[in-house]
């Protein structure tokens, strides 16, 4: 068919001009935007009565799936023309959504409606054929949480940033005027006295990127990286490197530290939320055209101690002693494995919600309440849940244990030790020492537990035995070190763990000598922890009732290989972190559950995204090579370091060599600010925060403002946002930025559920018109966006990578799209040839572009897209038809296991890559097994909060987005303000009632002010109810309240004040009581293993106050008489 879209274009161009006549009056979005009447009452479609099945359906049903039906002649929303199918990300899911379109009478369309995407295994079971053609498709409407379908108002925020804000007074002073964009992308670039008219700024130079990225030449920069990886490997020395470098010395940051990398390092990409294909972008610009390490994202906050635990579980033998430089490579010898673990939900008879409540938050609500609800009302599954707060979960489940906070590494050994104790263990799957004997046994996995460890004179287990330990034979040409060593039937048996035709069946429990080497199995040594204390101890320790945690063990013990443990943020956002995760998991490899239908399934199965069969987007033709070790230490062995020579235990501030997910997902979120501010390992100059949200969502946080208001931290700021939010506000520019209803991703999602077991991706696109301001970039028109300043950057400094030969010879960067449609491309042409999606037919063509009707030619131009992909072009709008792709439901098990989505291979109840590391302060190793120890800071000093009698805990309803408050109509509407938590017994023990007003004080933050600089101060003040859902010695105060951006205070742009909506102030925000870290100075407390911030260790006191500064405040109403109807 013909593809023009003039008549598209023509519409589109009159749509711009009328947004640019709008948007030249005012920076911020406002409520004058043209959808606004769209939203009224008055003007909404009519939507049948029963809220989501109006009339008879002519399309027949799909058998066994539950589906809602729309009436299409009614229900104008269910017209296929009027959707757009895309993905959510109020969370970071990322669910599949439907956009519904409303056009007013002039043809100008805006969303008005988002429901699920029925084509997506997370929104719909089972869900729809793929082959289903979206006209069919159309009545049927997916499942969505709260927070997805609230995301109209993440769009239609009336204090959305739409041009570019320019500080205009002290940092934090929320003083701005507008400017061009083009005048910003010149002075981000160039520098200069920036802030001339700022007083006390008048003579304060700003390096501008020109001078911060001092090596663009790509083939010295290749030539620098692999003599510095010779320095850490210890096959170059400095003074080498120097002699042959001296011409280029001044490209560095410090020519006798070479591994700290260029000055190109001194540039910071840090994003608090951003996925799939905008990171790749990120990452794309960050390292390979600017020649950075330093792009780096949130997950120290959320979940990487999980991750981390996971990796170590699951991690792989690659070769003696193999270790690499930086995230993604081996340690010790050790590659860690997929970074998740999740149980089956459809078919498990039994799970324990470990720290996390499915039906209100982690990877849960969409994707696994169907399949726990189903099980719970079916009998097929029961739930245990482990939380310190009763949750909406817990309110579901067949046992409630009411953990200590802190406590969930003593519960998890308590059930290790009554497990073992008890023989209730799989031998069979424990014991299987390599392959083949997992293959001879019927499993797909084997373990560690019988390999045996070396114990030294001071009786710490060392590393595994090799054969070349105890003179045994290999075969002819391997190597002996690579040959571990197991017990059968009391002799000593080398074996190679990957072989699968020799198999080792070894003996679990082993304490002997064998020619004078001390050694014992690896179960050996988890016994011998998990029995150092008795189980009502571990009990004790816990907070819980010992006949529960009996109740609850055994129940897990009793289905076979259909049980497994769901764990998430709450055990692991500790000290120990990543002990616990490991501990939790290992109850899963006690029962020998991996990858059994109804056990545990691990990693997630998705196609290609970045790197595929079409395209291969993170090519940047002579492009840069990164090198040097990042600000957060992520990924790096501080001994392989010049540093380290030079400088000795303790470092100066902490490494984590394990702090990392993936090469481009490490830890230390918590860290970056501090570390700049500190200058360890070096200054950062010039740093863009990404939808960042680091001060007001850390631990600890008023350190993280004091490193934001201090102009030397870094010097030059520039905030890419959809808002002034709470970070952003301290920036120095403010770019705006679209919402994910106008902007690209492609991702595979998050692993939960079906996504856990099945195969599929979603695709994010353009499905409202853009509210930012439309600028021109290498001669292309496009709304200001992430993506367009990172263009503009590029085109003011010729960077490689975009323009006209952005991918390659005529193969051009210059608009979003050519980035993200070629991942849309390797996704539609699947991981092999065969596995490509059809060719979408001249009808969905035409759907498609009737559907895009509403969209300006800055953002949807049909040549322009399909000139980005070629050949591809109709098979990319199959997927972008219908919102990414989803593998057939019926293709999941084969017999007794998951088909789609398998990790075959070893599972490791001992880490040798863990007990062959030592902390980079204490200079002590790390031990192989989950080892409990009392809290400390980072250069092992005890911590000590005698005096405080009341652990602080947190926790996310279902219906709040974490990081802004964009959605804040929903959200107060169904809770207006936060409450302290707390139970009967400490209320009455303090002589509060329900509405006593209180204060929170720590051993750290007892002042009870958060300090805002220009901004004022905020209050950790609020009102108590009680209620028996906490447990007795815990506090809990609900996220996400407590805003001093987001339009919570008053703005002044170009001398006009904004006025703030006081709602938006509301409540109380505890980050700021939260323990610091004593010795990395300025950090909050961490897992010293997975650079993970501890949330749950500090304990509070509550006191009791007459006069509230928080009402005085507008955080909570001024009468107390109005506080429950508010």
């Amino acid at each position: 068919m013909t593809m023009s879209g003039n008549e598209t274009a023509r519409k589109g161009r009159a749509m711009d001009e009328g947004r640019r006549i709008f948007l030249k009056s005012a920076a911020l979005l406002g409520g004058a935007a043209a959808f606004s009447a769209l939203l009224s009452a008055a003007q909404s479609p009519p939507v049948p009565t029963n809220g989501s099945a109006g009339g008879s359906s002519s399309n027949g049903s799909i058998e066994g799936s539950k589906v809602f039906y729309n009436d299409y002649n009614v229900y104008q929303l269910a017209h296929p023309e009027n959707i757009i199918y895309s993905a959510c990300f109020m969370c970071h899911n990322n669910c599949g959504i439907k956009v519904k379109i409303q056009y007013d009478k002039n043809g100008n369309g805006y969303p008005v409606k988002i429901d699920g995407n029925p084509y997506i295994p997370t929104n719909m079971l089972p869900w729809l054929p793929y082959d289903m053609s979206p006209k069919q498709a159309a009545i049927i409407d997916g499942k969505l949480c709260p927070k997805g379908q609230a995301g109209i108002q993440d769009y239609a925020d009336p204090y959305r940033v739409v041009k570019v804000l320019k500080r205009a007074g002290p940092r934090g002073s929320n003083k701005w005027i507008s400017i061009p964009f083009e005048q910003a992308i010149e002075e981000i670039v160039n520098g200069g006295y920036l802030f001339k008219d700022v007083p006390g700024e008048e003579n304060r130079y700003i390096e501008g990127l020109k001078d911060v990225i001092k090596l663009r030449d790509p083939q010295l920069a290749a030539s620098m990286a692999a003599d510095v990886q010779k320095i850490m490997m210890g096959q170059m020395t400095v003074d080498e490197f120097k002699a042959k470098y001296k011409d280029h010395l001044d490209v560095l940051i410090d020519p006798d530290h070479p591994d700290l990398g260029p000055k190109n390092n001194q540039f910071i990409f840090f994003a608090s939320r951003i996925e799939g294909s905008r990171y790749d972008l990120a990452i794309r610009f960050t390292k390979y055209s600017l020649g950075s390490v330093n792009v780096l994202d949130h997950l120290s906050f959320c979940e990487i101690a999980h991750h981390v635990s996971v990796k170590l579980v699951t991690a792989q033998y690659v070769g003696w002693d193999k270790t690499g430089i930086g995230p993604g490579q081996p340690v010790h010898g050790w590659l860690p494995g997929p970074a998740t673990a999740k149980p089956d939900y459809a078919n498990a008879e039994f799970v324990i919600a470990w720290g996390t409540s499915p039906f209100e938050a982690s990877y849960g609500p969409v994707t696994v309440t169907e399949q726990i609800t189903d099980g719970l009302v079916s009998g097929r599954l029961k739930l245990a849940v482990i939380d310190p707060r009763y949750s909406t979960t817990a309110a579901k489940a067949w046992k409630w244990i009411p953990v200590k906070p802190g406590g969930d590494l003593p519960l998890a050994m308590a059930m290790i030790r009554w497990i073992i104790e008890n023989k209730r263990y799989d031998a069979t799957f424990l014991s299987a020492a390599n392959k083949a004997a997992a293959q001879q046994n019927g499993y797909l996995h084997w373990t560690n537990a019988t390999w045996l460890v070396k114990i030294e004179p001071d009786g710490r287990a060392s590393r595994f035995v090799r054969a070349a330990d105890l003179g045994l034979q290999v075969p002819s040409g391997a190597n002996p070190y690579d040959y571990f060593v197991a017990m059968v039937n009391g002799q000593p048996v080398a074996f190679n763990p990957y072989d699968d035709k020799n198999p080792v069946v070894g003996d679990l429990f082993v304490d002997t000598t064998i020619n004078g080497i001390r050694v014992k199995s690896a179960f050996q040594l988890l016994w011998e922890e998990a029995s150092s204390k008795s189980f009502d101890e571990w009990c004790q320790l816990a907070g819980a009732n010992p006949s529960d945690v009996e109740d609850v063990a055994r129940e897990f013990t009793s289905h076979g290989h259909k049980a497994a443990v769901d764990v998430y943020r709450g055990p692991i956002a500790h000290y120990n972190g990543t002990y616990a995760g490991m501990a939790i998991q290992l109850l899963n490899v006690l029962i020998g559950n991996p990858d059994f239908k109804g056990g545990l399934t691990v990693g997630a199965a998705g196609w290609p995204t970045a790197s595929g069969r079409a395209f291969n987007v993170m090519g940047v033709p002579n492009g840069l090579t990164p090198f040097g070790v990042s600000i957060m230490r992520a990924g790096y062995l501080y001994e392989m370091t010049t540093l380290y020579k030079e400088q000795g235990y303790p470092a100066k501030r902490s490494w984590f060599p394990f702090g990392w997910v993936s090469p481009a997902g490490v830890g230390g979120f918590q860290d970056i600010l501090p570390s700049a501010k500190a200058k360890y390992p070096y200054p950062i100059k010039i740093a863009i925060l990404y939808a960042n949200n680091v001060a007001n969502l850390s631990p600890a946080n008023q350190e993280q403002i004091n490193a934001l208001l201090d102009l030397d931290t870094i010097p030059l700021i520039i905030a890419i946002d959809t808002d002034i939010g709470d970070t952003s506000i301290y920036a120095d520019y403010i770019f705006p930025d679209v919402t994910y209803l106008e902007q690209w991703m492609v991702e595979s999602p998050s692993p939960q559920g079906m996504s856990s077991v099945s195969k599929f991706a979603v695709v994010r696109q353009p499905a409202a018109p853009p509210m930012t301001e439309t600028v021109t970039v290498y001669g292309e028109q496009m709304p200001i966006s992430m993506e367009a300043v990172l263009l503009a950057i590029a085109e003011k400094m010729n960077l490689p990578g975009f323009g006209p030969d952005g991918f390659g010879p005529g193969v051009p960067f210059t608009r979003p799209e050519h980035f993200h449609l070629k991942e849309v491309a390797n996704v539609a042409a699947g991981s092999a040839p065969g596995d490509e999606v059809p060719d979408a037919d001249d009808e969905e063509m035409e759907l498609f572009l009737k559907a895009r009707r509403h969209l300006p030619p800055s953002v949807f131009d049909p040549q322009k897209w399909q000139a980005a992909v070629g050949p591809w072009w109709r098979k990319v709008v199959y997927v972008l038809n219908r919102g990414g792709r989803a593998a057939p439901p019926s293709n999941l098990y084969e017999g007794e296991y998951i088909k789609v989505n398998r990790f075959p291979g070893l599972f490791n109840i001992f880490s040798e890559a863990l007990a062959m590391t030592k902390d980079s302060v204490t200079g002590q190793y790390y031990s192989g097994i989950p080892k409990y120890y009392p809290p400390t800071y980072s250069d092992g000093t005890p911590i000590d909060q005698t005096g405080y009698k009341f652990y602080l805990h947190t926790f996310k309803p279902v219906f709040i987005a974490k990081r802004t408050i964009v959605e804040y109509w929903s959200q107060l509407s169904i809770l207006p303000y936060p409450h302290v938590l707390m139970n009967p017994e400490d209320a009455k023990s303090l002589g509060l009632k329900n509405g006593d007003f209180v204060r929170l004080e720590s051993p750290s933050f007892n002042s009870g002010e958060l300090d805002l600089g220009p901004l004022g101060k905020m209050y950790i003040e609020g009102p108590v109810l009680i209620t028996p859902a906490i447990r007795p010695g815990a506090v809990s105060v609900v996220l996400d309240y407590m805003h001093w951006g987001w339009g919570a205070t008053d703005a002044v742009i170009d001398g006009v004040t904004i006025k703030a909506d006081p709602r938006r102030r509301r409540g109380l925000n505890v980050n700021p009581l939260m323990l610091p870290d004593k010795y990395n100075v300025g950090a909050p407390l961490v897992d010293p293993i997975s650079y993970q911030a501890s949330y749950f260790d500090t304990m509070v006191n509550i006191v009791k106050i007459e006069k509230p500064k928080a009402v005085a405040n507008g955080q909570y109403p001024t009468s107390l008489a109005n506080l429950w109807s508010w």
